[in-house]
């Protein structure tokens, strides 16, 4: 597997399952977005409009970030305040890996 998909099965395995756990706490997704093709980065944005979480793949550091903000309406001078960063090599393509990767940045939102 080539690390574009390795990148995207870990960040899609994320979104669906923060998708879930914020949508239990009231917050529906607003906005995704791929920044650039050359390190894959992309950002994924929930908000139960009092603030928005935000899920980031930097490609360029090669982690996953969980952001939150209260600037409202959210625009790309919104400022975010990191709650977890992950760090994710994706020359790794096992399975357990990726998995466990996915299960380190989603039980980091506590």
């Amino acid at each position: 597997m080539e690390s574009a998909e390795i990148i995207l099965q870990t960040y899609s395995l994320i979104k669906s399952a923060l998708t879930e756990r914020f949508g239990n706490l009231g917050y529906i997704l607003i906005e995704e977005k791929n920044i650039d093709a050359v390190y894959e980065s992309k950002f994924t944005i929930w908000s139960d409009n009092k603030d928005a979480l935000r899920l980031t793949w930097d490609g360029s550091e090669n982690v996953f970030l969980i952001e939150i903000s209260k600037t409202f309406p959210v625009s790309a001078s919104a400022k975010w305040l990191c709650m977890s960063r992950t760090e994710f090599n994706p020359a790794y393509s096992g399975s357990e890996y990726i998995h466990s990767t996915a299960r380190k940045v989603v039980n980091s939102f506590r």
